[in-house]
């Protein structure tokens, strides 16, 4: 329970459900229909980054409108905006066209913060088990960098809570992108993702799914600490559920003190 309440905290889900709150656009560009409905008119288009307004409001609704495209079956959202010519606009959004998380934060080394998303996979569904999620960093409205998560379910199918953190570093004073979720749908489970700029783009260095102890990828990864090059690799999860790191200078013995960054 405590992991469940700690988990939903972190997430951002609250907003794709709650009227008012700013939703971002994930897709290269994304389609505003007159009704939730595939052969709708098209009344507006939208491109990766735009602000988009929730006007839904589907708290204690029983049922919610659905639509399948690329694979992936999603939500409707009524949104209000205005597109990439200025217009005003109110209509319906494709969930699977919205980033399921958001966050800004200084990654890339530019003078503004970036911006990171994390969303449906842009590629097309090709089987069941073809399941992607996509994170995103924006230098303003440019794509800068895509990273494809493998298996990660972050679309309502799976009856996804995704979570999407900037998290520490094993070197102070740095950041690392935590995406994670957690399913109830076809398949009840917790997968964590945690990844690193590696001055291009950002680095899978850890995922495992914890419902079936299936651990992916935990792989070594270097960072810079001073006049210091540091080995790093995941260990353990501390106490409040942030990853601990085992880190030590290249070049010496193994038996570094592990890095436990606070949550």
């Amino acid at each position: 329970t405590h992991f469940y309440n700690w988990f939903h905290a972190q997430s951002q889900i609250n907003e794709l459900y709650s009227p008012g709150a700013d939703l971002v656009v994930f897709s290269d560009e994304a389609q505003i229909m007159a009704s939730t409905s595939l052969p709708a008119h098209v009344i507006a288009r939208v491109t990766l980054g735009a602000v988009l307004h929730n006007e839904s409001d589907y708290r204690g609704s029983l049922t919610v409108p659905q639509a399948e495209i690329n694979g992936y079956t999603d939500n409707w959202y009524e949104v209000s905006g205005v597109d990439d010519e200025s217009r005003p606009f109110r209509g319906f959004i494709w969930g699977g066209h919205l980033a399921k998380g958001w966050r800004k934060i200084r990654l890339t080394g530019a003078p503004k913060e970036d911006l990171v998303l994390l969303g449906v996979s842009q590629k097309k569904r090709t089987q069941f088990t073809d399941i992607k999620a996509d994170i995103r960093v924006l230098q303003g409205r440019q794509l800068v960098s895509q990273t494809t998560l493998q298996g990660l379910c972050v679309f309502e199918e799976c009856q996804s809570t995704p979570l999407l953190r900037a998290i520490k570093s094993p070197v102070p004073g740095e950041m690392m992108i935590e995406a994670s979720t957690m399913t109830v749908g076809c398949m009840s489970g917790v997968e964590r993702a945690f990844l690193h700029w590696d001055g291009a783009r950002l680095q899978c260095v850890y995922h495992a799914e914890y419902s079936v102890k299936r651990q992916y990828i935990n792989k070594s990864f270097q960072l810079k600490s001073g006049a210091n090059t540091l080995v790093c690799k995941n260990s353990a999860l501390d106490k409040n559920f942030a990853p601990v790191w085992d880190a030590k200078p290249v070049g010496k013995p193994t038996s570094a003190p592990a890095v436990k960054p606070k949550a």
